[in-house]
């Protein structure tokens, strides 16, 4: 089962790479990243999917800390989806 968690805060030129490479430095086994948000221009987001069911993913990301990349602190959580 797979979930989508969305990464926020970015800078503006983060690349795929760049985010695979943060997942994988944290054990999350990302699957793909589904798609990128630049909603404003100092901040990126990737919304990716995990091999993970959501139960687990949330209580990862509870117990997790703090996220920094490129001295920026990462917003990451599990999106509420409705059907």
């Amino acid at each position: 089962m797979s979930t989508k968690i969305l990464i926020g805060n970015l800078p503006p030129d983060t690349t795929e790479d760049e985010v695979t490479a943060v997942m994988s430095e944290r054990g999350w086994p990302m699957v793909r990243i589904l798609s990128t948000q630049a909603d404003h221009p100092e901040r990126r987001g990737f919304m990716v999917e995990v091999d993970m069911p959501r139960a687990s993913v949330t209580e990862m990301l509870r117990r997790r800390g703090d996220i920094y990349f490129k001295e920026r602190k990462l917003t990451v959580y599990v999106p509420i989806m409705t059907g």
